[in-house]
């Protein structure tokens, strides 16, 4: 069930996180209008829903969807330390992004799920 849910909802991510700190550090001018506050309630949160959502229709339960949601918040997490690192981020800066993008991803998995469970 997981494996089906987050397959293409995890590649799709990384490859937008990925490709969002390179443009980051190839184009620094663009940090402040392209930082995960401002591209999570576009980015982050549909691909929650769409991994919540998946979850249940793969018999999942509540439970599933919040899980779900913290594995594939994990993924943005690891290119920013990765990619962030190399563009010269702080401790700080990773963290609090990190953290936010988890909570916009865990958010989005809770709308996409209990959107599949009221059906």
């Amino acid at each position: 069930m997981f494996y089906k849910a987050l397959k293409w909802p995890m590649i799709s991510l990384a490859i937008a996180a990925v490709a969002h700190q390179i443009t980051v550090i190839i184009l620094p001018d663009l940090k402040p209008i392209f930082s995960p506050f401002t591209v999570g309630p576009l980015i982050q949160v549909p691909f929650g829903i769409v991994a919540g959502y998946k979850i249940v229709k793969f018999g999942g339960k509540y439970l599933h969807v919040m899980l779900a949601g913290i594995i594939l918040s994990l993924v943005p997490w690891i290119a920013k330390i990765i990619f962030g690192s190399i563009g010269g981020a702080g401790v700080a800066e990773i963290v609090n992004e990190s953290v936010f993008t988890m909570g916009m991803i865990f958010f989005g998995a809770l709308i996409g799920g209990s959107f599949a469970l009221s059906e």
